[in-house]
C-alpha cells in the first residue's frame, strides 16, 4: 500500500510534541517515552545520520521530501523499546510498515557499527565495580535481574565458565568476590522452567 500522506505531516506533529522550543511534552515525559534525554536522542540521531545516508532527510526521485532522521530514529526506538508492530506508526509518524521496518534495521546496524565497541561489549572489571558502586549508593533497588535473562547473558555465561570479572562487595561485614544472583527456588525444586 503506497504512503498516501506526506511524511512532513508526521514530522510536524512529532516536532510540536517533543522537539519544539516549547514542546507539548516536557523533559520528564520525553525521558519516559524515549527512555533517554532529548539531548542524547538528538546526539545519537546526528551521529547515525553522519554514519548512514539513509537516516538523513532527503528528497526522493520526484523531489518530494522524505522522512527526517528524527522520525526514522523515533520509529526505530518505538519498535525496539515497546515491541510494537511496525504498522502502528502510520497514523502518528505517517510511516508505512515497510518503511518503519527498513528504518529499524538501518538504525540497529548503525548503532552496532558506531557504538558497539564501547557500549555493546562484555563489561570489564572496572565497569562492574563502577556499576556496583552506583547501585550501592542507591541501596540496590532494581539491580536484581531475572535468571531467565541471565541465562542468555554474556555476563552469566562468563560467570559459569569462571572467566567473569571479579565483583567485590560487602554484606554484613562479609566480603564477597563473585556476583550475587537471585533465583526462585520453588521453581527449581518443582522442576518448572525458570
Amino acid at each position: 500500500m503506497p504512503e498516501t500522506r506526506a511524511p512532513t505531516e508526521g514530522y510536524c506533529m512529532l516536532y510540536a510534541d517533543y522537539f519544539a522550543d516549547d514542546p507539548l511534552h516536557d523533559d520528564v515525559i520525553f525521558r519516559r517515552h524515549f527512555r533517554m534525554s532529548r539531548k542524547l536522542f538528538l546526539k545519537i540521531t546526528e551521529y547515525l545520520g553522519e554514519y548512514d545516508d539513509y537516516i538523513r532527510l532527503k528528497r526522493d526521485v520526484v523531489d518530494t521530501l522524505g522522512f527526517t532522521s528524527i522520525q526514522k530514529c523515533t520509529v526505530s526506538l518505538r519498535l525496539l523499546a515497546y515491541g510494537i508492530p511496525a504498522d502502528t506508526q502510520d497514523d502518528y509518524l505517517r510511516m508505512e510498515e515497510s518503511t518503519a521496518i527498513d528504518c529499524m534495521y538501518r538504525f540497529c546496524r548503525a548503532i552496532v557499527a558506531m557504538f558497539g565497541d564501547q557500549y555493546l561489549r562484555t563489561p570489564t572489571a572496572e565497569d562492574t565495580a563502577r556499576i556496583m558502586a552506583q547501585n550501592a549508593k542507591r541501596g540496590f533497588p532494581g539491580s536484581h535481574n531475572d535468571i531467565n535473562v541471565l541465562q542468555c547473558s554474556n555476563v552469566f555465561a562468563k560467570l559459569v565458565e569462571g572467566t567473569a570479572p571479579p565483583v567485590n562487595y560487602e554484606i554484613n561485614s562479609h566480603v564477597y568476590n563473585k556476583g550475587y544472583y537471585l533465583a526462585d527456588m520453588a521453581s527449581i525444586q518443582d522442576g518448572r522452567p525458570l
